[in-house]
């Protein structure tokens, strides 16, 4: 039985023609036998059927005779005619790639391969084989689309639950799709905004140009992201962060643009609220210290910019405040600050600014005013305030007011500097009796004198950093009985140049610009040093008397520290005595009062320093729990010569005694002063007639030597 090889047009038809009817779900069996084909299938064989019963033509004759021509163009046709499902079936393979797809075609190929197409063995493909792949790829197709569906719901339903706010437009802005968060966020039903473009939520309150950026970004396939205060349907705002992208369909053609919002409202509201906080008083709801050195900074930096400009910074300190504060309580005090600072903010400009720079002082920028008109302005404020009776219950007060102006031009020196210059001011306006306003002007004398001030300001910190402090002592003696001696310590500064400075050159400056708690904690850490390096002065009766200055008595972190220090350690084992000024006490009484009551429960004495110096003391006297008074200097210096001053020290000393509190004359520089004191019966003297000041160590070096 002879055999005909296939050309390769005819195996690349006859695959061609298989794998079409494959697609076609019926079965196929195509033999050889001889030089006759014939496709056994119920379809071709049909075909034939219908065929044979024709007539013949002469051409179909002259085709008999010629068999393998026939059977090749009949099966070239069939492929020709199939081609289309052939690509279909590619583009299939392609997309739904999957071993249970291709394995079955992997095998179709393999085996025509191996039998090099011969139509002999092609008769050994069954018919359920090929029915078996058909099957596999419609339960493919079918899982895919079930996948597909699955995906889209899914996708779907995390759309429509989003948290986030999403909005779909056409490429023209036209809205095609909302979430229902948008709903619950704008107040807005998807039927009210379809079709509508986003300027539904417009505010009015973004510039122009921002919409006009978004609208570029976007469109140039960009992604844009920004915040927008929008418009809700019932008019009230909200802010929304968003993020909004262009779709691109398979040309990379955009197509529609994505829109995801998220409302930022109650974290910005957050945020504004903070940022009010940080910059304001809580309680006058002016700005703070903080905010207005920086909005000083922005001023000076105008003045330097703009040539010729002038401007005015003030210092403000209200004159009774403490008195108030003091007898009514700090409600009463917080009340009146208030008061004080809505009364002030009505007396002025729209372009000033007014800040709280702490407890009763405040800060004023009067902008674009010159001193002439700032004076106005001030005075004015003062006759406000001066005029203002404050009411607590069945009481009323008068509250006074201090103020210094510094003008602001090119040529002022940094905004640090220029605070310090007007508090000075408002120092040198307290001097001159208080309830006044004091401009300071180039030229004049008082700017020399606290130039020099605030240069001592720089220096004392510098020598704080540096520890360029020492330790000195003073002894006080008794007069009239064989008592101790106690001794009072000292401080003085170690200059770089290794002169030593006196307290009167630098504690005016240390007391003005708030270093002087710091110079307290010094001394008192020091000393309690230096008492740990000769633990033989604590077995001893060692007396000493450390001063505390009047902004430490009203600084509560300061005196926990002290008390800290008091209770702990080696301060806790010798006699101690805190001198504090009676100007001092009773600026700060109730804080004064609350400190020394809870240290003389620890054995702690206290000793009014200077007392006379002011004669508003007297009325206070009785409510200190005091052991010492210390006559001021001034009185003892001269009352050998001036009988007002040697009445002076007999009526503190006569005072002391009847309650029951011990006398200390200062200043006592000779043996004359030091007899006439002892006539008058003032229990102990200090001075230069008595003794020197001298380096600490070396006044307790007796003492400890003695006591090992």
């Amino acid at each position: 039985m002879p055999r005909f090889p296939l050309s390769i047009r005819q195996r690349l038809a006859l695959v061609g023609l298989a794998i079409a009817l494959l697609l076609a779900g019926t079965g196929y069996l195509v033999t050889d036998r001889l030089s006759h084909w014939q496709l056994e299938t119920t379809s071709w064989q049909q075909v034939a059927e219908a065929e044979s019963k024709l007539p013949p033509t002469p051409h179909a004759a002259r085709q008999r005779n010629r068999p393998s021509t026939h059977l090749s163009e009949a099966i070239g046709l069939a492929g020709l005619l199939l081609l289309a499902s052939l690509l279909t079936c590619v583009l299939l393979m392609v997309l739904f790639t999957d071993h249970l797809a291709l394995r079955p075609l992997r095998e179709l190929a393999q085996w025509l391969g191996r039998n090099n197409g011969e139509p002999d063995r092609i008769s050994t493909l069954r018919t359920p084989e090929i029915v078996d792949l058909t099957d596999r790829i419609r339960e493919l197709l079918r899982r895919s689309r079930e996948a597909t569906d699955a995906r889209l719901t899914m996708l779907q339903q995390a759309v429509e639950q989003s948290a986030s706010v999403i909005l779909i437009t056409d490429a023209e802005g036209n809205i095609e799709y909302v979430n229902p968060r948008f709903t619950e966020v704008t107040g807005y039903p998807p039927g009210e905004v379809l079709g509508q473009t986003p300027r539904i939520l417009k505010s009015g309150e973004a510039p122009e140009e921002v919409y006009r950026e978004l609208w570029r970004t976007i469109k140039s396939g960009g992604e844009w992201r920004g915040d927008l205060h929008n418009r809700r349907k019932d008019g009230s705002l909200y802010w929304a962060s968003e993020t909004i992208s262009p779709i691109r369909n398979c040309k990379g053609e955009i197509t529609h643009f994505i829109a995801v919002q998220e409302d930022v409202t109650e974290a910005r509201e957050l945020a504004a609220r903070l940022a009010h906080q940080a910059a304001h008083d809580s309680l006058t709801g002016l700005i703070n210290r903080s905010e207005f050195e920086l909005r000083l900074t922005a001023l000076l930096s105008t003045a330097r910019r703009e040539y010729g400009s002038q401007h005015a910074l003030v210092y403000i300190d209200l004159d009774q405040f403490k008195v108030i504060n003091d007898t009514c309580g700090h409600a009463a005090g917080d009340e009146l600050l208030r008061q004080i600072a809505t009364l002030m903010r009505q007396q002025l400009r729209q372009q000033d600014v007014l800040a709280r720079l702490g407890g009763d002082e405040f800060g004023l920028l009067l902008r674009d005013c010159p001193l002439e008109m700032a004076a106005r302005i001030m005075n004015k404020l003062h006759e406000m305030v001066v005029n203002y009776r404050f009411g607590w219950g069945d009481s009323h007060f008068r509250v006074g007011m201090s103020a210094g102006v510094v003008p602001i031009t090119a040529g002022s020196p940094d905004s640090a500097e220029l605070l310090k210059l007007a508090d000075a001011t408002c120092y040198m306006a307290k001097e001159e009796g208080r309830g006044r306003v004091r401009i300071l002007r180039d030229g004049e004398a008082e700017t020399t004198r606290v130039s020099r001030e605030m240069a001592w300001v720089e220096r004392l910190e510098r020598a704080l950093e540096e520890d360029r402090f020492l330790l000195y002592g003073q002894a006080i003696r008794p007069l009239c009985y064989d008592r101790p001696d106690r001794c009072e310590v000292l401080l003085r500064k170690l200059d770089r140049d290794g002169r030593i400075i006196a307290p009167g050159e630098f504690l005016p400056a240390a007391e003005r610009f708030g270093l002087s708690a710091r110079l307290d904690l010094w001394v008192i850490g020091h000393l309690s040093e230096l008492l740990s390096h000769h633990p033989g002065l604590l077995s001893g009766e060692l007396m000493l008397a450390v001063n505390l200055s009047g902004p430490s008595l009203g600084d509560e972190r300061v005196l926990q520290q002290i008390a800290d220090a008091v209770r702990e350690g080696p301060l806790a084992k010798v006699h101690l005595t805190f001198e504090i000024t009676e100007t001092a006490a009773i600026t700060n009484l109730t804080a004064a009062l609350q400190f020394m009551e809870e240290l003389r429960s620890q054995g702690i004495h206290f000793a009014l320093d200077d007392f006379g110096s002011g004669l508003s003391s007297f009325g206070y006297l009785q409510q200190l729990p005091i052991d010492y008074l210390k006559i001021d200097g001034r009185f003892v210096r001269d009352m050998l010569e001036d009988r007002v001053d040697a009445v002076i020290v007999r009526s503190v000393n006569d005072l002391g005694h009847a309650l029951g509190i011990e006398t200390v004359a200062e200043f006592v520089e000779n043996d004359a002063i030091r007899e006439r004191l002892q006539e008058i019966g003032v229990d102990f003297g200090q001075g230069y007639g008595i003794a020197r000041p001298a380096p600490l160590e070396q006044l307790l070096r007796p003492a400890a030597d003695g006591a090992s």
